[in-house]
C-alpha cells in the first residue's frame, strides 16, 4: 500500500520492542464493547491522510 506516493520500506515491530508503564497483555485485539463494527484500518488510514493534505 503506498497511498502517499513515497518510496520508503515499512518494516513491522514487535510491541515488546517499545517500552510502556500501561501493561498489555501478550495477544489482544481491538474491538468495540458497545456492538459498533469497526472499519478497516486501510479504510481508516485513507480517510486520515485525506485530512492532512
Amino acid at each position: 500500500m503506498n497511498l502517499l506516493k513515497l518510496d520508503v520500506e515499512i518494516e513491522p515491530v514487535d510491541h515488546t520492542f517499545y517500552s510502556t508503564k500501561a501493561k498489555k497483555p501478550l495477544w489482544s485485539s481491538i474491538a468495540s464493547e458497545r456492538g459498533t463494527k469497526l472499519r478497516h484500518w486501510k479504510e481508516a488510514l485513507k480517510d486520515f491522510l485525506k485530512k492532512l493534505s
